[in-house]
């Protein structure tokens, strides 16, 4: 079996730039385990799918507005995208470009009267963009919510706005440090998780 094997023709027509208000009510496709039955529903109706024993497991990591765009010394363009946190101030980030980039660079961004640098660590890595960064601010991750800017999915083809900081943020997301958003929760409301709640103490009923 070859990855290719699951490509298919998706026009972009198809594809939502933004996504829809309603949380609960985006499309829900669900397929029957024993009899293969396929049903169209919307995202509320998952409360019916939930049985005795199903486990509901919610990731409530907050996602950090993870893509730097700034310049290099030379004042060429540079954008880093934080990737995994290494240390309290120290991350693995793709930079591009990156093989010009040198070991013990500073690099620096900006936004209106905020400005943050970034120290490139490490030297360019053959056949890879990724590098390891260090911030010397202490504040760097209360800067980054003002330099920064939300990783969208790559299928969508716009850039971020301020309204993506809070459409791309689940309603239980509390501890700050995903850099993609955990799409599959995004369509939760704090209703229909009460509803959940619930339907899991009448289970247990």
């Amino acid at each position: 079996m070859e990855l290719s094997d699951f490509d298919y023709h998706l026009p972009d027509s198809f594809i939502a730039s933004h996504p829809i208000k309603d949380r609960v009510s985006a499309k829900l496709f669900a397929i029957e385990k024993n009899n293969g039955q396929k049903r169209h529903l919307i995202f509320k109706d998952i409360i019916e799918l939930f049985c005795s024993g199903d486990v509901l497991v919610l990731n409530n990591t907050k996602v950090i507005p993870a893509r730097l765009f700034g310049n290099r010394k030379t004042h060429g363009k540079v954008e880093v995208f934080l990737l995994k946190q290494k240390k309290d101030n120290e991350w693995e980030a793709l930079l591009r470009p990156s093989g010009r980039v040198r070991a013990g660079e500073v690099l620096d961004f900006k936004h209106e009267d905020c400005s943050l640098s970034v120290c490139v660590v490490d030297a360019p890595r053959p056949d890879s963009g990724n590098r390891l960064i260090r911030f010397d601010d202490p504040s760097w991750m209360e800067k980054i919510e003002t330099i920064g800017h939300v990783p969208l999915p790559p299928y969508i083809r716009r850039k971020d706005s301020k309204e993506d900081r809070e459409d791309y943020q689940t309603v239980f997301a509390v501890h700050p440090g995903a850099i993609a958003s955990p799409t599959a929760g995004l369509h939760f409301n704090h209703e229909l998780l009460e509803a959940l709640k619930r339907k899991v103490l009448k289970l247990f009923m």
